[in-house]
């Protein structure tokens, strides 16, 4: 848990780096949940934080199935009505962890919405 709010934490200053607004984290609605609301010249994002150690079997961005995907969509949509005639979209920060190092990958328009 500490290492996720960790990754979380870090993800933001990576994202406002790149530009982004972060406007809510840790958002949760009885059908699932995201973990950074933020605005960037494109619009309003939906972004999953997916922190791996290096050598792991699988990629964080491969940890986003299709599962998490209709979650994710479910909070979208319960949000929405916030950003009237914002475009949306659904972002993944894949952080891979080494001893002493940690690369960050920004993969934009991840997925695209999952019908409720």
């Amino acid at each position: 848990m500490r290492r996720g709010r960790t990754a979380e934490r870090d993800a933001c200053e990576f994202l406002r780096r790149k530009g982004y607004r972060i406007l809510k984290t840790n958002i949760r609605t009885r059908r699932g949940e995201v973990d950074i609301l933020a605005r960037n010249g494109e619009g309003v994002r939906f972004i999953e934080v997916k922190a791996r150690r290096a050598g792991a079997l699988c990629r964080g961005r491969e940890a986003v199935t299709r599962n998490k995907q209709r979650r994710i969509s479910h909070v979208a949509a319960c949000y929405a009505p916030e950003y009237p005639g914002e475009q949306l979209g659904y972002d993944v920060v894949e952080i891979t962890f080494g001893r002493r190092w940690a690369q960050y990958v920004l993969i934009k328009d991840a997925f695209e919405h999952r019908n409720l």
